[in-house]
């Protein structure tokens, strides 16, 4: 049998209503949902229960025990270990001892922990071969500095996140390897769901247990996730056919409109730039109305210390973007303070002065500092073209990517 029926048919077992719909592989996009007849708008087509979800709530003691300690890890890193610990009998080694007492406790009632229980679902994920081609995180440094700033930026915050699971987890289970949490902590990054367990709701407020030492916390929005069967099939689109609404028992999706036989059903993960999707996911779109392109490593260079004061201090220091139609507000603060006296500024700043008889000399500063970031974009494709055969994929995606930009930055400068 096919593994996307076996996992069809899985995913029936534990609840869920697949509406209409099957899985399919799409040239270009990889697997994603595919509407098996005609569908009207408003119809759902995919029912989640939330007994099916794999959540902070569902993380065995085992890793509860064993992840114990004065460091709080991430729900982010405790699913990634609920997820190892689901797929493999490897991981026998655990440092601490009530963390094995534990174990050998979920072993002997059966908590869940049965390797076959959710092979039919793993089977259908990623493989880390994947990942290593296309989320940046898995490549070399040499290639992580052909990044573009914006999804430079994130791949940084996601380093720090990332080793500060594996430390913690790292130390409580002996035998996990760097490759295997790796695999395991992308696949949560990639695939979960924004979610709020209703455990956190029962109190009247939304707070998180620590998992490292038992005390509460506020839930944090990076810790509201879960992994949603089926679901993550959905592949994106900043024009969707299909939404996701979150009920008191189940994850729906319905159709927006009206959908096709054969047609791809999407839904969108968010307003996010080509950055962020490359970065957090390992694709981004050939074209996408929420693209944008961060200017900082240009602003910077011109700003002395007395004005990144000023600018701190009025909430104005950093975040410099310019998208399809124009750059944002705070790209026109800051090329303002390169020559506008104080006082003057500060009337921009707080709208008191619209800036309009400044906007030549502002455009002017804005096309040199274009302009200039154009030329070493192509300094940085020349560098792309030079990688080895062994990196195609890394190439490709790189070399597109910049050439966006580049053509955004073009787009811009011939407005003038």
């Amino acid at each position: 049998m096919d593994i996307h029926q076996e996992f069809t048919e899985w995913a029936q077992r534990r609840g869920l209503e697949i509406i209409d719909i099957k899985a399919q592989e799409f040239h270009g996009r990889g697997m994603g949902i595919m509407a098996r007849k005609n569908v009207q708008a408003k119809t759902i087509i995919l029912r989640v229960p939330y007994s099916a979800l794999r959540t902070q709530d569902t993380v065995s003691p085992i890793i509860l025990e064993a992840l114990k300690g004065p460091q709080r890890i991430s729900v982010h890193g405790l699913l990634a270990m609920d997820h190892i610990l689901l797929n493999s009998q490897a991981i026998t080694t655990i440092t601490t001892t009530v963390a094995a007492a534990a174990c050998t406790l979920a072993k002997s009632t059966n908590n869940g922990y049965d390797n076959d229980n959710y092979k039919p679902w793993h089977d259908v994920l990623p493989k880390f071969s994947e990942f290593q081609e296309s989320m940046s995180i898995c490549w070399p440094s040499s290639l992580q500095e052909l990044l573009p700033p914006m999804s430079k930026a994130l791949l940084q915050k996601q380093q720090k996140k990332l080793q500060k699971d594996w430390n913690i987890a790292s130390k409580a289970w002996s035998s996990l390897t760097y490759n295997n949490y790796l695999y395991a902590w992308l696949l949560i990054n990639t695939r979960t769901f924004y979610f709020i367990p209703p455990s956190k709701y029962r109190s009247g407020s939304i707070q998180s247990n620590n998992a490292t030492g038992g005390r509460c916390s506020i839930l944090h929005r990076d810790d509201c996730m879960a992994l949603n069967p089926f679901s993550d099939y959905f592949n994106h689109s900043p024009s969707p056919s299909a939404a996701v609404k979150i009920t008191n028992r189940a994850f729906e999706i319905s159709t927006i409109r009206d959908v096709k036989a054969n047609e791809e059903l999407t839904i969108s993960y968010g307003n996010h730039s080509n950055d962020f999707l490359l970065a957090e996911y390992g694709f981004f779109l050939d074209d996408n109305p929420w693209d944008e392109v961060l200017l900082d490593d240009y602003i910077f260079p011109l700003l002395n210390s007395s004005q990144k004061e000023q600018l701190e201090c009025f909430g104005f220091l950093g975040n410099y973007v310019l998208d399809r139609n124009s750059v944002c507000h705070r790209t026109q603060v800051v090329l303002r303070i390169l020559y506008l006296s104080l006082p003057r500024w500060e009337s921009f700043v707080k709208g008191l002065d619209d800036g309009e008889k400044d906007q030549p000399r502002t455009d002017q500063i804005l096309r040199d500092i274009l302009i200039r970031f154009r030329q070493d974009i192509q300094k940085i494709l020349e560098e792309i073209s030079s990688l080895g055969s062994d990196f195609s994929t890394q190439k490709a995606l790189l070399g597109k990517r910049w050439i966006q930009i580049d053509n955004l930055l073009r787009a811009t400068l011939d407005k003038w």
